[in-house]
């Protein structure tokens, strides 16, 4: 896959130079645009290329993101907004953005049994590539979503909402699990 990176914009914000990217995938529908500020999508495909071959499933995808929030202030600006649902937090975002990145050839989805199981492509990783490249990574950030990818695929479906209840117990609200 070929990727052209081309400055396009270079702006002053608040006295801070910033520079503006394209990402054009051919073939994918590009140009994408990226500023050096990591994207809410950005976030989902790292957690799954931290879940490697195995994916993530919804509720591990879900808390896994929600985690990050939840335990990494610098993510938490203009980052998906979590809701009390079914299952504990969840946000419907991400699985709109997750269908973008596979539409887009990024991402994955495969069914598996009741449901769908959430891969990372090589058009990902090249994603994921070039982002790091370009410095977007938070260290803090990365390393801990990494952590949360690991600790949500070791548990079982009721260990890991019983465990996301337990420290966050406000998500209980609308739950139809039986705690």
């Amino acid at each position: 896959m070929d990727v052209e990176r081309n400055a396009v914009n270079k702006y002053s914000q608040r006295g801070t130079s910033t520079v503006k990217w394209a990402f054009n995938y051919r073939g994918l529908g590009g140009p994408w645009w990226y500023t050096l500020r990591m994207e809410k999508r950005d976030w989902l495909l790292l957690a799954l290329h931290f879940a490697g071959a195995r994916g993530l499933s919804p509720v591990q995808l879900q808390k896994s993101l929600f985690l990050l929030a939840m335990e990494v202030s610098e993510v938490r600006q203009d980052f998906y907004e979590f809701v009390p649902h079914n299952y504990g937090p969840f946000s419907k975002q991400i699985y709109l953005d997750a269908e973008v990145l596979d539409d887009n050839g990024c991402a994955a989805i495969e069914p598996h049994g009741s449901y769908s199981q959430y891969l990372i492509t090589e058009a990902g990783r090249e994603h994921l590539k070039a982002i790091e490249k370009r410095g977007g990574f938070s260290e803090r950030a990365y390393n801990y979503l990494s952590d949360a990818v690991g600790w949500t695929q070791r548990q079982g479906f009721s260990s890991l909402v019983r465990a996301i209840y337990k420290k966050y117990p406000a998500y209980r609200v609308n739950s139809v699990f039986q705690y």
